[in-house]
Order: C-alpha cells, then structure tokens, then sequence
C-alpha cells in the first residue's frame, strides 16, 4: 500500500526530478489539509499492489473526483460540510472561484480543467503517483490507460537503472 504522506517527505522530495516535484506539488492542495475520500483504500480490507490501486482510483466516478477535488479549494460552498452538494460545484461563482484558487494553488491546467474536466485531473493525479513510485521505487508500472508522461522518456513496464 503507498501513502500519500510519503509524497511530502523532504529527503525523498530532493531525489526526485524537478519536473515530478513540481507535480507534486500542483497538487499539494489536494493532500496536506484533506484527504479526497476516493483515496483511502477499498473497504473490502484487501490490500491491493500498486497497479491495482491505480485501477481503482481510475475507476472514481466523475463527480466523485470533481467533489473531491473541489472541497479543499471551495470548502463549504460545495462538500466541506455534510451533507454534500455536487450542484453547487455548476454555479457561476463556484466555478470561477475554484478557476482562480486552482491557478493559484496549482497552475493554469489545473484552473481549466477542474470544475469541466474532472477525469483529467483525476487521470493527472495518478500520472503523478505512478511516477512518483517510479522515481522514488525503481519500478516504472505498465500504463493502463491513455498516461500523459509527466517526466518524459521513462518507457513502462521496466525497472529503471
């Protein structure tokens, strides 16, 4: 099982390629004070391996990943209170203010993407842990699906030497 908390680890941040850290750090607002709730594991009590977590965070539905994402941005306007409201996230207002504090916290990509797009903030997040654990592992997982390569170069399905 990873942890999502190794991602903020100091020494582990210096190895890293400045491409991933900046990465990483894009979405250091959807980690440091909440936790999107699509990321604590299955309940099921299995423990899952690396690609097999991958598959189910790829698996969130749409407006899961977009609440999710949304909250620590937003707050209470949208689910940082229960019960949640996923149509709140279509108001005008919503979504100009998640637009500006994403290109704030996060960058211009993030801004676009997150109240019309949640897949690809999704699919750029597990980019992110996938190259992270490659990185930080040596194990570069085979891509299930459409991988945008954030470090570029890196071929799946090898170890890296």
């Amino acid at each position: 099982m990873w942890r999502v908390d190794s991602l903020q680890d100091p020494e582990s941040m210096r190895r890293l390629p400045p491409r991933l850290n900046r990465e990483i750090e894009v979405f250091a607002f959807a980690y440091r004070a909440y936790f999107p709730e699509f990321l604590f594991p299955a309940a099921s009590g299995e423990m899952a391996d690396l690609e097999g977590e991958l598959r189910r965070l790829r698996s969130v539905p749409d407006e899961l990943a977009r609440m999710e994402f949304a909250i620590p941005l937003a707050g209470r306007q949208v689910g940082g209170a229960i019960p949640r409201d996923p149509s709140a996230l279509d108001a005008p207002e919503v979504r100009r203010m998640l637009a500006d504090r994403a290109a704030v916290v996060a960058d211009a990509e993030m801004a676009a993407a997150m109240a019309d797009d949640p897949r690809a903030v999704l699919e750029r997040f597990v980019v992110m842990l996938e190259t992270y654990w490659q990185e930080a592992f040596g194990v570069v997982p085979v891509p299930s699906h459409g991988s945008r390569d954030v470090l570029g170069g890196v071929t799946p399905g090898r170890r890296r030497s």
